[in-house]
Formats: C-alpha cells, structure tokens, sequence
C-alpha cells in the first residue's frame, strides 16, 4: 500500500477521533500532558480567547514524554503558557497524572480544593486524542461539561520532527483500538464507531501499523 492509500485511511479515523465542537466559555481549561508543546499552546491561545480564566497544565512522565525524562510535561507545557505571556496566577500545575484518567481526576482535585468548582471544562490534547479523552472525563465525571480542544492543523500538517508521520498513524490506529476496548474495561464510556472507521484502522493494521496498540 503506499503512502498516498495510507494517509487516506488514517485521516478517515483522524476525523473521527477529532470531535471539532464549537467551544463555548467554562471555568477553566485543562491542557493534557504530551510531549506535543503545540497542546500547550492552543491552550493559550483559548485563554486569551477568554475561554476560561485558568489553565491546568497536567502530566509527569508520560509514556511518550519523548527522551527528557527529568522534567515533567506539566513543566515543560507551563513554561511554554509562560513564554506565550500567561500571568503565572492564570496557571496551575499538576505534575502527577501519568495517563488520561489521572489527568483529569489529580486535576479536578486540585481545582476543587482551590474553590473552582470545575463544572465546565475545556480539555486540550492533540487531534487524534480527543474522543478517547472526551470518553474518559465523562465516565470518571459524568456530571461536569466537557468540551474538547486541539492544536487547529490539519492531518497532513501535524507530523514533525518530534511527531513523524509513522508514529502519529501508530498513535491515530492505537487510539481507534482503545476507543472499542476500553469501555468493557470500564476505562471510558462506549463510543459508536461507524464501520468505514473501524476498517480503516483495521487497514492499517495488517499495514503493520501496530506499535501503539493496547497490550
């Protein structure tokens, strides 16, 4: 199969995993760790929309930090709110959550104990991330408002260096898959996938596009 067969296949599930909702105001915005600073930044891009008065930057060490190993991603996205010109009461660090569970449930916690009461919440992660993240807040606080977010870049514009094209469509089918399993493990709440979605995963799969699937 080549690249051109391939990119169509992984932008099918691209554009089912990316939820593209209209975002409306809340109490505040929580960016999700990665080693994708481009997060951090449309977090800050949204505060200065007015979207929210706080942003919680929240991850330690995750599984794809990348190679620094010393500093978490809640520091390295805090640094770059910092550079963008967020005032540091704006910013609130959470260096704990190791996955998307505990992203939100150590981040509502600590805005709770700060007297936010976190009923409507932004969440920002990358494109491909987003139904799964959406599908684990909800489970976890089925009451509270989530809207999702990411960097606006189209699917051809998304890899660099630090995200090549092969990884992103490792991390695009491994995501797929984890949307179908989770649920039954009671991670997140069931999510439909049209049939064209899951064939394509499927696709890239036997492509040997595997490297980021569920164990």
């Amino acid at each position: 199969m080549n690249e051109t067969a391939v990119d169509t296949l992984a932008q099918v599930v691209w554009s089912y995993t990316k939820m593209s909702r209209r975002l409306k105001p809340a109490d505040v915005i929580i960016a999700m760790g990665s080693m994708d600073a481009r997060v951090a930044e449309r977090a800050a891009d949204l505060w200065y929309q007015k979207m929210a008065p706080v942003i919680v930057v929240t991850g330690g060490l995750g599984r794809l930090t990348g190679t620094d190993t010393a500093t978490s991603e809640a520091a390295k996205f805090a640094k770059v709110l910092r550079a963008r010109g967020v005032p540091e009461d704006a910013i609130i660090i959470e260096d704990k959550a190791s996955n998307g569970a505990e992203n939100f449930t150590f981040s509502m916690a600590m805005l709770r104990e700060k007297g936010n009461s976190a009923n409507n919440i932004i969440a920002v992660t990358q494109p491909y991330m987003e139904r799964r993240a959406y599908a684990t807040g909800k489970k976890l606080f089925p009451d509270v408002g989530i809207q999702m977010a990411s960097p606006e870049i189209a699917y051809n514009d998304y890899p660099t260096r630090g995200v090549p094209r092969r990884l992103m469509i490792n991390i695009i089918v491994g995501e797929l898959y984890r949307i179908k399993i989770y649920p039954e493990k009671g991670f997140i709440i069931p999510q439909n996938i049209p049939a064209d979605v899951e064939e394509a995963a499927q696709s890239l799969a036997k492509q040997g596009y595997t490297e980021q699937l569920p164990i």
